[in-house]
């Protein structure tokens, strides 16, 4: 599923139609929210299949275990 990450403006930008607490009555905005809560749930679901770790930080830890077993000793730039 795809998304204009730009189009972000409520409907209610620009309504003639618009009153005070017209929201649970509005289809256009009814019919936004549901859009911004699919585009909401695809990154949660996104973020959760992504890793954390990015691949900088995965060869740094690689290489303090490398160094651990082979009986090295680590810099004290790479010690952090």
């Amino acid at each position: 599923m795809t998304f204009n990450r730009y189009d972000t403006d409520c409907p209610c930008k620009g309504c003639e139609e618009r009153y005070e607490a017209c929201h649970d009555r509005c289809e256009r905005y009814r019919a936004w929210q549901a859009t911004v809560a699919k585009r909401n749930e695809a990154r949660r679901a996104a973020y959760e299949n992504t890793d954390v770790l990015s691949d900088a930080q995965k060869r740094h830890i690689w290489r303090k275990q490398r160094y651990s077993r082979q009986g090295r000793k680590l810099s004290s730039r790479e010690r952090q």
